[in-house]
C-alpha cells in the first residue's frame, strides 16, 4: 500500500522504538494507554480469534492472554520492526 506519508509514519514509529521503553512506544500517555487497554479487556470476547491491526509491539495481546482464552490471534502492524 502507498500513500503519501508511508515513509514518514514509518519513521516516527522506529524512532519511537528506539527511544522509548517497549511499554512507551505507543503514547506519552500511559494513562490512555491503560484506558484504551481496561476498555478492550473489559469486553467480554465472545470469539476466540482476534485480529490486531496496528499491533505494535504486542503490549495489548500480552495482556488479553491473561484474562481470556484465546486460541488464535494474529497481529500485523506495517512497522516489522515493532512486531519483531
Amino acid at each position: 500500500m502507498n500513500y503519501k506519508f508511508k515513509q514518514d509514519n514509518y519513521d516516527f514509529w522506529k524512532n519511537r522504538l528506539k527511544l522509548n521503553s517497549p511499554k512507551k512506544v505507543c503514547t506519552n500517555d500511559v494513562n490512555l494507554d491503560i484506558l484504551e487497554s481496561k476498555q478492550i479487556l473489559d469486553e467480554n470476547l465472545q470469539s476466540k480469534t482476534i485480529l490486531e491491526i496496528g499491533c505494535g509491539n504486542g503490549l495489548l495481546y500480552n495482556e488479553i492472554c491473561k484474562k481470556h482464552k484465546i486460541k488464535k490471534y494474529i497481529g500485523e502492524d506495517f512497522v516489522k520492526e515493532l512486531v519483531e
